[in-house]
């Protein structure tokens, strides 16, 4: 009989930039609260400073209940050359002496691991063998079905992580069936447990009346830029007269490429969308509230199958309707006209057509919305993920 241990000690290690970044970070700060909330001490390990602004808070402390230590001793990115190099120095050999610490103090029973790449699991799950903590993989995306990781380098890497990396773990997380029934196949022996998105939800929100709103809103990465043109390609076509808002982030090689879509668009004389960019998350999920449909298609692709976008628990946490289509998770999850509105193919025509029949049913918008919103809010809720990962945590020490 296992005995529940809530008061679990564990680190979160492999990404940067907490408490503030896009959906990894996002999923990082949920589940971290989660797992805090039912008793858990968690403290965020981020190696490197990767903002250009100053966030205004102390290399060391915590936020919303989370412990966490910039080991460089900055959140900012450093100008320069010479300089960020060293700060990586200093973060990695500062990240080693604090796990090593607390490892002998038996401060760590668990490190939560979330990275793509193989060197950075090899070192985690090696130290986890060598200072006795389990390591457990936040298994998010399959790096090899992205189709702009074609370099050597990258390539080499992904089978490295896939073929190797993953069976040195103590246990996986996939975030999808597809994930899950991966591990399942390939290593039916490592331990291994669901969790899907995380959102965090206020059923109280004032709701905002879309009876005569007329805004789309797509919110994503500039990564997915075959998507965006998807989304404009659509919006171009449909017969109802809307405004389309899209919230792009990205590196910036990924946000040169999308704004030079967006002039081709003015030039050729097309509907163009109005585009925003770095929204502080207060303001965005405003836009989701007061947008009148929210748009995340899914491509019929391993990608698309093996991940699960947060940004659908956003959105459904909003009480806003969502247009999506028929592939991936949104296949196990979502009914279509009950928690969202589903076009049944990655077709710019039947997705137009789609929002076209949502908006012309005001009543059913409003229905599906707080429908869709009910049903995440008992599927997608951190706390109820928080409570599962503690109980399954206690099975692995």
């Amino acid at each position: 009989m296992i005995i529940s241990n809530n008061h679990l000690n564990i680190i979160y290690v492999g990404l940067n930039g907490f408490p503030y970044g896009y959906a990894a970070v996002r999923r990082q700060t949920l589940i971290s609260r989660g797992l805090v909330e039912q008793g858990a001490k968690v403290t965020i390990l981020c190696r490197k400073g990767v903002h250009s602004t100053d966030l205004k808070i102390p290399p060391e402390g915590k936020v919303e209940n989370i412990a966490y230590i910039y080991t460089s001793g900055s959140n900012l990115r450093p100008s320069f050359f010479l300089e960020r190099n060293l700060s990586k120095i200093k973060g990695f050999l500062r990240e080693f002496w604090i796990i090593l610490k607390k490892a002998r103090a038996g401060e760590i029973d668990i490190a939560l691991i979330s990275t793509m790449r193989y060197e950075v699991l090899l070192y985690y799950t090696l130290l986890g063998k060598m200072l006795r903590f389990k390591t457990v993989l936040s298994f998010d995306e399959l790096n090899s079905s992205i189709p702009t990781r074609n370099q050597l380098g990258k390539v080499i890497n992904d089978r490295l992580f896939e073929k190797h990396g993953l069976s040195m773990l103590d246990c996986i997380l996939p975030i999808s069936h597809y994930l899950l029934n991966l591990v399942e196949k390939k290593l039916p022996s490592t331990s291994r447990f669901h969790v899907p998105i995380v959102a965090e939800f206020d059923l109280n929100q004032i709701k905002v009346d879309h009876q005569d709103a007329k805004v789309l809103l797509y919110c994503g990465s500039a990564t997915y830029l075959e998507v965006i043109k998807f989304v404009t390609d659509a919006f171009q076509i449909m017969k109802t007269d809307v405004e389309l808002h899209l919230v792009i982030n990205g590196n910036p090689v990924e946000m040169k490429a999308y704004h030079h879509f967006l002039g081709k668009l003015k030039a050729e004389g097309k509907k163009c969308p109005i585009s925003y960019s770095n929204l502080d998350f207060q303001t965005l999920t405003n836009k989701y509230r007061e947008a009148s449909i929210l748009l995340i298609p899914l491509r019929d692709t391993i990608q698309d199958k093996a991940r699960f976008p947060h940004k659908i628990g956003e959105y459904m946490a909003s009480g806003t309707p969502m247009v999506t289509t028929n592939y991936g998770e949104v296949r196990y999850y979502l009914k279509d006209n009950e928690t969202a509105f589903i076009a049944g193919s990655y077709q710019e025509d039947l997705f137009a057509r789609r929002i076209d029949q949502a908006l012309a049913d005001p009543k059913l918008m409003s229905k599906v919305g707080k429908q869709g919103q009910a049903f995440a809010s008992k599927n997608f809720n951190y706390r109820i993920h928080g409570h599962r990962l503690i109980n399954h945590f206690n099975t692995l020490i």
